[in-house]
């Protein structure tokens, strides 16, 4: 008999919050099973996981799902179904995570598992070797993909395989170990002060002024900015605007940031007295930065259900953003770059990196100090006058 134990997986310091974790042999013996099946928390905690479906349980109801567990081992059935063809391993991997990643995300997996699907062509997962996994590396280079696309595509399958392991399909991941190749940092812009303004005094219209202050403040990410609402994000009183992620509706677009990440974060004086002023100005629109005319023409193909989660909400975004810098007479930059300007102005101003790991909701620490402490010329001139003075000190010492 294979009997199934019931275990508790902390989920906080205290160990007050935890998940209830059951864990079996599987049926030849050779490995340990693992599955989530529910999670617990004071009663007046309202903690729920972010990224679990498993329901909340009290201690009678999860050793009942043990037992029920217990039953299905006997009789030789407790073990996860693996997947057997190629294919039919990717639908099963889509119906394992279609409701813990984004749409967006969903998407870029795809794509990288197409890609494998094509240099590889491999019959089952079980199949797919370290070898393989090399030969397709050099295949996409020599196809003229970037080194950088080849990374992502590495990165995203290797998160594929390690969700097959946690399923019981695989045991070993083959694209653990694998190499990527070195990429250099994108050069980007840190827009001073003066070139800000400059950009202000030359946005077309107020949402663009609106969108341009809330990614210099706060360092919001477009589609954060685009997705923001009054009711429930903007907190004019409290002086502070929310990231968080909402289920559609009628008159609400679904929508979930990166990472799945929510924070909260503070808004200057100035950025207030305009966020006062643009809501004065909404003609009714929920969303803070989309025109009422493209909310309705959004809301209406909702309605008629011909509107797609990966459709661009604001048209022709980059156009106008590349006009916007022309006008004001600054260097050319992704929008993206007032976000990396925001967080490395924090940087500079003293607030510590963890904090500004929070506020930018970068996942992980190292993503902050790695692409946002952009080096300003008075860090270059403190390095220029220790290498001199170390310098003249080889000059003394060979004159004596």
């Amino acid at each position: 008999m294979r009997g199934v134990q019931l275990t508790r997986r902390p989920a906080s310091p205290d160990k007050r919050r935890f998940f209830w974790v059951l864990r079996w042999p599987s049926r030849d013996g050779c490995h340990m099973h693992g599955e989530v099946v529910g999670y617990s928390a004071p009663s007046n905690d309202r903690w729920r996981p972010k990224r679990s479906r498993a329901p909340r349980l009290t201690e009678p109801q999860a050793e009942a799902v043990r037992q029920e567990k217990q039953g299905l081992a006997e009789e030789g059935q407790a073990d996860p179904v693996k997947p057997q063809g190629w294919q039919e391993f990717i639908k099963a991997w889509k119906g394992a995570v279609t409701k813990t990643i984004r749409s967006s995300s969903m998407v870029e997996y795809t794509r990288s598992l197409a890609a494998f699907t094509e240099a590889c062509d491999p019959r089952t997962a079980a199949n797919v070797t370290y070898t393989a996994v090399r030969r397709f590396q050099q295949h996409e280079l020599a196809r003229g993909i970037s080194a950088a696309t080849v990374n992502k595509h590495i990165r995203q399958l290797k998160a594929v395989f390690n969700e097959a392991i946690k399923q019981g399909w695989l045991r070993d991941n083959p694209f653990v170990g694998v190499a990527k190749h070195k990429v250099a940092e994108k050069d980007w812009h840190r827009y001073t002060p003066a070139e800000f303004g400059q950009i202000l005094g030359a946005c077309g219209d107020i949402l663009w002024r609106g969108r341009a202050m809330m990614t210099y403040s706060c360092a919001l990410r477009k589609d954060e900015i685009t997705h923001l609402r009054w009711d429930t994000d903007v907190d004019l009183t409290g002086r502070v605007v929310k990231v968080q992620p909402r289920v559609g509706s009628d008159a609400i677009l679904p929508w979930s940031p990166k990472d799945t990440d929510r924070r909260t974060i503070p808004l200057t004086d100035e950025t207030i007295a305009f966020l006062t002023q643009l809501r004065f100005k909404s003609e009714g629109c929920p969303y803070a930065f989309m025109p009422p005319s493209r909310y309705e023409a959004i809301m209406a193909r909702v309605s008629a259900g011909t509107w797609s989660d990966r459709a661009v909400v604001i048209n022709e975004f980059t156009r106008n953003w590349k006009k916007t810098l022309t006008r004001a007479g600054v260097p050319q930059c992704e929008f993206h770059s007032l976000r990396k300007t925001c967080i490395t102005n924090w940087l500079e101003s003293g607030v510590p990196v963890h904090e500004v790991q929070k506020w930018a909701g970068h996942s992980d620490v190292n993503t902050t100090i790695r692409y946002y402490a952009k080096v300003d010329k008075s860090a270059l001139e403190r390095v220029r006058k220790a290498s001199a003075d170390w310098m003249a000190k080889v000059a003394g010492s060979q004159e004596a």
